[in-house]
């Protein structure tokens, strides 16, 4: 028997907007897609109006800022095609069940010491030919890597190293970083 009991919700589709702190962020050509942990788990999608647009937000976008959205929000619907992914599981197993669509994302505050280092070290992967490998390994972030490199992690008993050991590498190497610049 599965029993889901849905936790009293903090927003609802009366709300226009929202502050919150930046935990995740994805840029596709036209799409910007934000999770965001305010009053609760929000799922962010930001539709660019041009390329100067993409331009500006990939500069201004990172981890752990804190911005207010305004949009508007609707809940997560359920899967239409029998047997296909159902984003509305996936959503409710990570503690989100709503999605706004922004019109505005404004920058309240910059992010702390902790995202400082985790910014610092995904500009310095983002230049380097084995990016997606790096930032699984450094900071965790898997998005990059394709479903058979994932799946070989885990086959090799090894997929931990993308969760727990990237944040001891990254803290490591920020580290490094700055005692190996001030002694120059």
């Amino acid at each position: 028997m599965n029993i889901f009991v849905k936790p009293k919700l903090k927003y609802s589709e009366n709300t226009t907007s929202i502050t919150g702190k930046i935990i995740s962020y994805k840029f596709t050509d036209e799409l910007l897609t934000l999770e965001v942990k305010g009053k609760e788990k929000i799922i962010i999608k930001y539709y660019f109006h041009s390329t100067k647009d993409i331009s500006k937000y990939k500069k201004m976008i990172k981890y752990g800022q804190e911005i207010l959205v305004r949009g508007s929000i609707s809940d997560i619907s359920s899967s239409i095609i029998p047997g296909t992914f159902n984003y509305q599981k996936y959503a409710k197993h990570k503690h989100i069940y709503h999605i706004m669509k922004a019109s505005n994302v404004e920058i309240l505050k910059k992010e702390n010491l902790l995202y400082k280092m985790k910014n610092f070290l995904l500009d310095i992967a983002s230049q380097k030919e084995n990016k997606d490998y790096i930032l699984a390994l450094c900071l965790g972030i898997k998005d990059g890597l394709d479903y058979s490199t994932k799946s070989t992690f885990q086959q090799n008993g090894i997929s931990h190293l993308l969760a727990v050991s990237g944040l001891h590498i990254g803290i490591i190497i920020f580290l490094i970083n700055i005692f190996t610049k001030k002694s120059i």
